[in-house]
């Protein structure tokens, strides 16, 4: 993603981590399969597709995300009788 990002002059968080995914998957087959030298053609071609997958602009997000406490489990008082 970094690579991909670097070479299309953007920043690496603007890029989709669920697209680069899904473009990895996709070109692997298909680069495994391939020749040597039809390799570094196909992997252009795959950061290329990675880098134009880009995150969604989110209104109301904050970010990075705040970790959310979790509830404390409740604790009896035992009185005396």
């Amino acid at each position: 993603m970094a690579v991909a990002a670097n070479e299309s002059g953007i920043e690496p968080r603007q890029v989709s981590f669920k697209g680069a995914k899904q473009a990895l998957a996709a070109f692997a087959p298909k680069i495994e399969a391939a020749r040597p030298e039809d390799r570094p053609r196909l992997i252009d071609a795959m950061l290329a597709t990675v880098a134009y997958h880009r995150v969604g602009d989110r209104p109301g997000r904050w970010e990075p995300r705040a970790r959310k406490r979790r509830p404390k489990k409740a604790v009896r008082q035992q009185f005396p009788a």
